[in-house]
């Protein structure tokens, strides 16, 4: 009976051991998944210490749980270290990103290039602007066909500037008028000439404030050069250089001064040269001297001669003597009111340049 109770005693405290080992299995396996599912709020600092605590000491004997927390808290790496047949969907995004980034290239440059293009053709196209009595040449008047109004036909002083429009506005009489041209080197201003017309009793037309017509005479550039010097008289020095010879030799200007110290009243100027003798220059450069020359003296009333002297003492001279197969003293003894009649003095003394 003693034995039997003793067997039992034993066997049972056999078997209660048995459940007390089953239990504490089951309780680490429960702490296990209990401290797995806490590391990563662990690894982030968001348990709290107590927590921290219990987790840290479960790790501390038990190898999985350390294994996934020291996974847990080393570095991922970079995307750009791992092998590309891991990264199939960065390779694609890498390439679809440096296609896009092409992309945005070509319609930038596209984009600057329609710009350029733009401009360039707006350039070509719109480009004028208001003309000033130099770029224009009067060639030539007519009477329109009702005979109310003239019609004046300009031409451009340079073959690569065109016009395109013109406007005209004048005084409540119509007998001062204010023309504008406009014109440049764009493709819009193509015309070689325009026909301006103004009203029969217009008396003078100014294109930026610069005679173009006046008493029935077109002022051309060469009249309204001369123009300022109306009347001038034979002491100013401004008026000498009118005169002063453009000569040169084999292309070497010739140096000329001016010496007006043989006549104190200055009614005769002479320039002289220590460059060359007068026989060395071109008849041509005499000539057109001359010509200006003789405008000079017509400007001057109180002038009566123009020199040039060389080292030699050759002379060449121009006097007012030679101005009557143009023009008669009674008509240059008050010299010229306006510059329609200067106008008229230089289509007779040089047609081609007046």
């Amino acid at each position: 009976m003693d034995e039997e109770r003793e067997g039992f005693t034993v066997n049972d405290h056999l078997e209660n051991k048995q459940i007390r080992q089953d239990q504490t299995m089951l309780d680490q396996d429960a702490l296990c998944a209990m401290v797995h599912d806490l590391l990563p709020l662990y690894v982030e600092g968001l348990v709290s210490p107590k927590s921290a605590e219990c987790i840290e000491q479960h790790a501390a004997n038990c190898p999985k749980c350390a294994a996934s927390l020291k996974a847990l808290q080393e570095p991922e790496p970079e995307i750009r270290n791992r092998n590309a047949e891991e990264i199939p969907i960065q390779n694609a995004l890498n390439k679809t990103g440096r296609t896009i980034r092409k992309s945005r290239w070509i319609a930038s440059v596209m984009v600057v290039l329609c710009i350029v293009f733009a401009i360039a053709t707006g350039w070509l196209l719109v480009q004028d602007s208001r003309l000033s009595a130099q770029d224009i040449v009067m060639s030539s008047q007519y009477r329109s066909a009702d005979g109310e109004s003239s019609v004046l036909v300009l031409n451009s002083t340079n073959p690569s500037v065109g016009f395109m429009k013109s406007q005209i506005a004048c005084d409540g009489d119509n007998s001062t008028c204010d023309l504008t041209v406009y014109g440049g080197s764009g493709l819009r201003n193509q015309k070689d000439t325009l026909e301006v017309i103004i009203p029969q009793s217009a008396n003078e037309v100014r294109v930026n404030g610069e005679l173009v017509y006046q008493d029935g005479e077109l002022i051309n550039a060469m009249c309204r050069y001369y123009a300022p010097y109306i009347n001038g008289y034979p002491g100013s020095t401004q008026q000498m250089q009118l005169s002063r010879p453009n000569f040169t030799i084999d292309h070497t200007p010739v140096t000329f001064i001016i010496d007006a110290t043989e006549d104190p009243d200055a009614r005769i100027w002479v320039w002289k040269t220590e460059d060359c003798t007068l026989r060395e220059v071109i008849e041509s450069q005499i000539r057109e001297w001359r010509d200006r020359c003789l405008i000079t003296l017509a400007l001057t009333p109180a002038l009566e001669e123009i020199r040039v002297e060389d080292k030699d003492g050759y002379t060449l001279c121009v006097s007012k003597s030679e101005l009557a197969d143009i023009l008669s003293k009674e008509e240059m003894k008050d010299g010229f009111s306006n510059e329609a009649e200067l106008q008229r003095f230089l289509n007779r003394t040089l047609p081609a340049a007046g």
